[in-house]
């Protein structure tokens, strides 16, 4: 068989070849063509290599296109992938204070009014006219207690760490006074009402990487003021992170997520950030830098404050013991975030643009359908992010949300906390705290998102545990019937 087709293969061309031959011999005869060598070779050699080389374009021409190999599917990620991405954990409790408010309803309110940051007293440029701040205003630093610490490293630390603190401890007060109910998941009920357990919990203290100098003084500071054993709650562990933008907020928040699901832990975490650049020394840093708000630079950054706290546990932990309400807390599921940072907003083509929505669409909508229980039909939820003075973000998020929910019979509601409250990693931390509180008021979930400044997106889906909620209300017809 081989050697029929090896002379079929030989024989086309020869054929083709002679032939050739044979029809320059016979056009020379009729003309009595003057041979020549030039003439021999042309028509022994070019010419029937010319006649090979159109026969096979016009094969190729007309041959009927060859179907592309149909691939295998591409395999379903391992169960142990589909886990890690469905990963959550339950948002016990949160307590922010912010320049809009210490209540998530509060600080959601005045987004929606779009409430702008007003010309601080005297904080000033360096021509001496006044700049836009955030401040929270019933914070006194006056009143900054020295704790066990020396002079030495209290005189270390400015007004801007010293209001950071306060606010920090301000929140943790809060927190816990809000969280001695819950209390230890496996403990039997006392027969003293009276007698509680401390929370016993591992503190995650956020601070900004500018802060590194004195990020050891600053722990040290809040340890000794929540070590006394009077206090509801036991710090185990400290761990101390130093971020580089807000957004690290959100990549620590997951962190936690991974190493209480990978762990099976039934030990509660506590994540802190606080920050505060309403010091003349930040504000002319930010000045000279040029990253400064103010005319001809409406994307600068706003001198804010704030602290914000989220007290979190395994899913498995609020099993049985929802909030006094008979209100199941929501949860928190695996970060998400574009791919590539938008890089150059404002020089961004119309096809670049429309590519972005697009992906940002995209993101929204697997974002979202993380927060929902698998096989229901996804509800409409809330986006919550820190978008501030920049308008391109917003204008971004809203044209992402229509096109990721198109058929919605209503918009979906946006929150963008930093117009009043400016740029800080306890800001992005209140979008999950904001986003959380909006979960269980309107049983819907919600997203919380974190915009960087080079146009980068990272979500964390809020979830409210529907069936939970589902067995709840029945629990509640079944009491009154009966009654």
């Amino acid at each position: 068989m081989n050697t029929n087709r090896l002379a079929r293969t030989i024989a086309r061309p020869g054929a083709v070849v002679v032939a050739t031959w044979a029809a320059v011999w016979l056009a020379w005869s009729v003309t009595r063509f003057a041979l020549t060598p030039s003439g021999l070779a042309f028509a022994g050699i070019a010419l029937p290599a010319l006649v090979l080389l159109v026969i096979a374009g016009l094969r190729s021409a007309f041959r009927a296109p060859t179907r592309a190999p149909v691939r295998p599917p591409v395999a379903p990620p391992a169960a142990a992938e589909r886990r890690a991405h469905g990963n959550s954990i339950a948002l016990l409790g949160a307590s922010l204070c912010l320049p809009a408010g210490d209540t998530p309803n509060a600080v959601s309110a005045a987004a929606r009014r779009g409430t702008m940051p007003k010309l601080h007293s005297t904080l000033v440029r360096s021509d001496a006219s006044p700049v836009h701040a955030c401040e929270v205003p019933s914070l006194s630093p006056a009143d900054f207690p020295p704790a066990s610490l020396d002079a030495e490293a209290i005189a270390r630390l400015d007004i801007a760490h010293r209001r950071a603190l306060l606010l920090s401890a301000n929140v943790l007060e809060k927190l816990f006074a809000r969280s001695e109910k819950t209390g230890d998941p496996d403990a039997k009920a006392s027969p003293s009402a009276s007698e509680k357990s401390p929370i016993t919990a591992e503190l995650h203290l956020l601070l900004p990487k500018r802060w590194q100098d004195e990020a050891s003084t600053l722990a040290a500071w809040l340890q000794a003021q929540f070590s006394h054993a009077s206090r509801s709650i036991h710090f185990t562990e400290l761990h101390l992170h130093l971020l580089s933008t807000s957004q690290d907020a959100l990549g620590v928040m997951d962190s936690v997520n991974t190493a209480i699901n990978e762990s099976n832990s039934r030990v509660q975490h506590v994540v802190l950030a606080c920050d505060s650049r309403l010091a003349q020394a930040d504000v002319s840093e930010l000045e000279r830098t040029g990253a400064l708000h103010g005319h001809g630079r409406p994307e600068g950054k706003i001198p804010a404050e704030g602290a914000c706290a989220l007290l979190v546990a395994s899913p498995g932990y609020d099993a049985g013991k929802p909030d006094g309400d008979g209100t199941p807390p929501p949860h928190l599921h695996r970060l998400l975030k574009t791919e590539t940072p938008c890089e150059g907003q404002s020089d961004r083509s119309a096809t670049t643009s429309v590519e972005d929505n697009a992906s940002l669409a995209a993101l929204l909508d697997q974002a979202h359908n993380a927060s929902v229980p698998a096989g229901t039909r996804p509800n409409p939820c809330a986006l919550v992010s820190d978008a501030g003075s920049t308008s391109q973000p917003r204008l971004d998020l809203t044209s992402a949300a229509e096109s990721a929910w198109p058929d919605q019979s209503a918009p979906v509601r946006l929150d963008h906390l930093g117009l009043a409250n400016g740029d800080s990693a306890a800001l992005t931390l209140s979008t999950i705290a904001v986003a959380g509180a909006l979960a269980v008021q309107t049983q819907r979930p919600a997203l919380a998102i974190s915009v960087a400044t080079g146009g980068s997106y990272a979500i964390v889906p809020v979830s409210f545990p529907v069936a939970s909620a589902t067995s709840i209300s029945e629990s509640r017809e079944m009491a009154k019937v009966a009654a």
